[in-house]
């Protein structure tokens, strides 16, 4: 199986932090995790993430979650933040989803 990609935002944040060193530290030494994420502060970049994106960069930042297996957000601290990416991974005309594909049995 191949290694996961994840998407952890503000990776330099307690909560962001946490789950990148849980992530890193967990994983199989054979599938050892991708680990994407954005920060708050531009200066700290944690040591096991692999890339970051900026959060004000919003064409990286749709990229980035486009690609990642998994996507991690605190939603207690940045429920704004979580909403906005539920909207670049699904967007919506008239309050219904357009899909690009769909890989589900019953579309």
């Amino acid at each position: 199986m191949p290694a996961l990609k994840y998407f952890i935002h503000e990776c330099d944040g307690y909560f962001g932090k946490v789950m990148g060193d849980y992530v890193r530290n967990h994983a199989l030494p054979e599938e050892q995790p991708t680990i994407c994420g954005s920060l708050m502060d531009p200066r700290n970049k944690p040591t096991w993430a692999d890339e970051v994106v900026r959060s004000d960069d919003l064409l990286a930042l749709k990229k980035a979650l486009l690609t990642a297996d998994v996507i991690i957000y605190d939603v207690s601290t940045s429920p704004k933040d979580a909403t906005s990416a539920l909207k670049v991974l699904f967007p919506t005309r008239a309050g219904r989803r357009v899909p690009d594909r769909c890989d589900w049995p019953h579309c």
